[in-house]
């Protein structure tokens, strides 16, 4: 039994089972219903912890009211900052209007289902943004659910739409020759005999390693170790909110952060032409054990905007396709497909949280070669 304090109200017990707590609020009464005292005092504290807040249950708070202050409150303690950002974004972007004026305890599953997700599918939202949109909402009611502001979660009835319905974006990478003619530019020299592109090799490196361009730029000469030719990654640059911007400062930061939960920690091993590569790197940009591979002048890692800058100047003199600079993971992972590297190593070496991101990602690229595969058979049998 709850310890019983002066002034907490008034205690009956129902014929039917169960607890009930009366407490007066403002001249009104307000009841607490539970299957313990214990039950009650949560309810009872969670009710004054809103009120305290400017959150007035008895009015029925809404959806954006609610859900605002849990991001804020709860998630914005918890998250990294690149993952609040993207948990914000989808809670102001579709929530909110989508849902925001509806009383948060009364929202059903069917609300949400046409008001948010065949809403999304409608305005020709990806099944990834549609399904960030579900999990924000889910961890709002989750969070509420635990914490008795609500008796059950609707959002546990919404249905995604199926995969098929929506249009599978094809990957872009460079085919074999392809792939030569970018690294013979990437490392190519002016006329007065130096390297025309500062990060010409750093582009390479990226090639013969299949990093995404975060961890890329995060690496340290600390993580590089050229007698067991390896690099460790654990760590990547990201792009976050300046929540402290004022008139004229910059929207967004760049920090270096932890890898993100679905990028596994890992070691990357080095062939000839990324030894190379960064031995190249070496003679460019000054050394400093604890320092970045490649740098600006204050010793700060490059941005996303002048690592697209120069790939973009090499596809250019290339004479390739435009394409963002992902395609040189995607090119190393299809290359790895084409030499017939088997899928559990290619998922590890990019470093996917499962192997069957590695099927999805690359699914017509692996049909394609089983296609070839039976060509084969067909000349040979």
């Amino acid at each position: 039994m709850a310890k019983r304090v002066k002034g907490e109200g008034s205690w009956s017990y129902p014929k039917d089972g169960g607890v009930r707590l009366k407490i007066m609020y403002d001249g009104k009464a307000k009841y607490f219903y539970g299957q313990s005292e214990d039950v009650c005092l949560e309810k009872k504290r969670n009710f004054e912890a809103l009120r305290k807040k400017g959150i007035d249950p008895e009015d029925g708070v809404t959806v954006e009211k609610y859900v605002s202050n849990w991001m804020k409150s709860v998630k914005a303690k918890k998250l990294k900052k690149r993952s609040y950002d993207r948990l914000e974004s989808s809670i102001v972007t579709w929530v909110i209007p989508c849902l925001g004026d509806y009383k948060f305890n009364k929202l059903d599953s069917m609300t949400i289902q046409i008001d948010l997700i065949d809403r999304m599918q409608e305005a020709g939202r990806s099944l990834s943004s549609i399904k960030k949109a579900k999990d924000a909402l889910n961890g709002a009611y989750t969070y509420a659910l635990r914490t008795r502001a609500v008796d059950y979660n609707p959002v546990d009835a919404v249905e995604l739409p199926s995969p098929d319905n929506f249009e599978v974006k094809e990957i872009e990478y460079f085919n074999k020759e392809e792939r030569k003619r970018f690294m013979d530019t990437a490392t190519s020299f002016c006329l007065t005999g130096r390297q025309r592109y500062t990060i010409g090799w750093f582009m390479v490196l990226m090639l013969q390693t299949g990093l995404r361009i975060g961890e890329a730029l995060a690496i340290r000469h600390c993580d590089i170790n050229l007698d067991k030719r390896i690099i460790y990654i654990d760590s990547t640059i990201v792009s976050i909110k300046n929540r402290n911007a004022k008139e004229g400062d910059l929207k967004w930061l760049l920090i270096d952060q932890p890898l993100p939960k679905g990028n596994r920690s890992r070691y990357v091993h080095l062939n000839d032409m990324a030894i190379r590569a960064i031995w190249e790197l070496n003679q460019t940009f000054s050394y400093d054990p604890q320092g970045y591979l490649i740098h600006n002048e204050d010793g700060q890692f490059y941005t996303f905007g002048q690592v697209d800058a120069t790939f973009k100047k090499i596809l250019n003199r290339a004479e390739l396709k435009k394409c963002g600079v992902h395609s040189l993971r995607h090119s190393t992972a299809v290359a790895l497909l084409e030499a017939k590297i088997p899928i559990e190593t290619i998922s590890d070496i990019l470093g996917h949280s499962d192997i069957s991101i590695t099927y999805r990602v690359y699914a017509k690229v692996i049909e394609e070669l089983k296609a070839e595969a039976m060509n084969i058979i067909n000349n040979v049998i």
